[in-house]
């Protein structure tokens, strides 16, 4: 595992490869390398399944290899050769620049090109001092393959290329090069497979996560369960047969491990029968409580009807004391019912419909004009 492994986050990565250029062309100061293979490299990353960058498990080891389909070549036209990996110093460190970029099975190639400043290196290097190259990359996607017994493969599926260096001596490959001025995005992971779980951790990781099932999967399960118990209560009983088959001859010693089976497995029962005891009485109380809900809002829903009711005869007020007295919808019921007898016993049926006289409205005065003129000037007696 890296020393420091949080610092690959964001990071320029790289990884040395140790080769003689494959040809070199003094006169045009040019020489083929090869920048990549897909030789595993143990190295760190990310964690996808631990959100968390401070956490203990928020890095993993895995072997990581390049897939050469998996180039970007988006940044490789042109890209500078540097000298070690150092691309925030300033233009000096740039040795070169890198054109032909290419996979060649499953390796990629290149040529490198010395500028004019560095010119003179291209005699070093036909002579074999200058033999490794690093390259400077940033991986995209992850495509993880668990194994069994040793660490995951980290498949770079989508990577890209963003300088070669000539290096004096090979660099750690799972070192990364911090770049002020370029900051790698984090990959993204998919996977190959999943680990099977741990035996500690499945039953934490039912309870984390919404697990959904079918029938045939449900069944399967329940099955290899009843085989279990049987099997244990048929080691349980050939014991016993054995030690009294046995007899007398049975050492002390077997018979109590025998007697203590016995004992264990009973208490084992007898705590299966109190969890299916107590899980009944659970299932009981959740469906009295839902019964008791159903119930109170049918009370209410029959409440709200009889006060609509006894609004029309001006007894709503006495159907909202009742309710908030506990009374119940039929008790309510019966009480206004009584309260309108009892009205209707008090009221006055013995007029007869002649005898009632329906309220006249008034009329206009008529006004007689003559009588007015005459009391004006004086004409009447």
């Amino acid at each position: 595992m890296a020393t420091n492994p949080k610092q690959i986050q964001g990071q320029l990565r790289t990884r040395a490869f140790s080769r003689v250029p494959a040809s070199v062309d003094v006169e045009r100061k040019s020489f083929g390398i090869i920048i990549s293979t897909e030789t595993p490299v143990r190295t760190s990353i990310r964690n996808p399944d631990q959100p968390k960058l401070d956490a203990d498990d928020a890095y993993i080891e895995v072997d990581e290899i390049l897939l050469a389909s998996g180039l970007d070549f988006s940044r490789t036209v042109g890209m500078p050769l540097v000298d070690c990996h150092d691309t925030f110093s300033g233009v000096n460190t740039i040795l070169g620049k890198v054109d032909d970029v290419r996979s060649v099975g499953t390796e990629v190639h290149g040529t490198a090109v010395l500028n004019s400043r560095n010119a003179d290196l291209i005699t070093d290097i036909n002579d074999g001092h200058y033999n490794q190259i690093s390259a400077g990359y940033g991986v995209n996607s992850y495509e993880i393959e668990h194994r069994d017994g040793d660490v995951p493969v980290a498949y770079a599926i989508s990577w890209t290329l963003y300088e070669a260096s000539l290096v004096a001596v090979g660099a750690d490959p799972n070192a990364s090069v911090r770049s002020a001025a370029r900051t790698i995005p984090d990959p993204t992971v998919s996977f190959r497979n999943k680990p099977k779980p741990k035996a500690n951790s499945t039953r934490t990781k039912r309870k984390l996560e919404k697990r959904t099932m079918d029938e045939s999967t449900l069944k399967e399960l329940i099955v290899a369960a009843e085989d279990a118990v049987a099997a244990l209560e048929e080691a349980v009983v050939a014991v016993e047969d054995a030690v009294a088959e046995l007899g007398d001859e049975a050492p002390e010693e077997l018979v109590e491990r025998a007697r203590k089976l016995r004992n264990e497995y009973e208490e084992q029962e007898q705590r299966k029968r109190k969890k299916r005891s107590d899980d009944e009485d659970e299932l009981k109380d959740e469906r009295k409580k839902r019964n008791d809900d159903e119930d109170e809002k049918k009370e209410e829903d029959e409440i709200r009807s009889i006060r609509s009711v006894a609004k029309s005869y001006g007894l709503g007020q006495l159907v909202t004391d009742l309710a908030k007295m506990g009374t119940r919808s039929s008790k309510i019921r019966e009480a206004v019912g009584n309260a309108i007898a009892a009205r209707s016993a008090t009221a006055d049926f013995s007029a007869k419909p002649s005898d009632i006289e329906p309220r006249k409205r008034s009329a206009a005065p008529v006004l007689d004009t003559s009588a007015i003129y005459a009391r004006r000037n004086g004409l009447t007696k």
